[in-house]
């Protein structure tokens, strides 16, 4: 199990800043990748009630169980490793297994059992290491 805290910007771009920022960070094709998320609530969206998501999304090598709470600045991230097994379980109507996420689900009244799917989100994202720069201020 892993916490992070989450502070995420995001920002609608137009054609010219996207092909802007292509250009700047010189992205190639191969740079790009297709992930797809997997979303939970229960029927009556308790978690989308309290500011929550829940989520599994496909790694390089694993899957990740992913719930976002909120925090006075940002979201916690509490996440825990799947095997591709206990994936298909969960999406085939399977429990949320035993571990820190469906503990945290307990601790805000959310009864693991009553989880469905509600959605998936197909995106393509690119990831580029950058070298790190001193930023210099006048």
């Amino acid at each position: 199990m892993s916490q992070e805290l989450e502070i995420e910007f995001k920002n609608m771009l137009t054609t010219s800043e996207y092909d802007l920022l292509i250009r700047e960070f010189r992205l190639e094709p191969t740079d790009f990748f297709t992930q797809t998320n997997y979303y939970f609530d229960t029927a009556d969206f308790q978690l989308k009630d309290r500011l929550a998501a829940l989520r599994i999304r496909k790694r390089e090598s694993h899957y990740e169980l992913t719930l976002k709470t909120p925090e006075q600045i940002g979201l916690l991230e509490t996440t825990q490793i799947l095997a591709e097994e206990q994936v298909t379980a969960i999406l085939d109507g399977a429990n949320i297994p035993v571990g820190p996420v469906r503990d945290t689900l307990g601790t805000f009244g959310i009864d693991h059992q009553n989880l469905v799917m509600f959605g998936s989100l197909t995106t393509t994202r690119a990831e580029k290491k950058l070298q790190k720069r001193t930023a210099r201020f006048r």
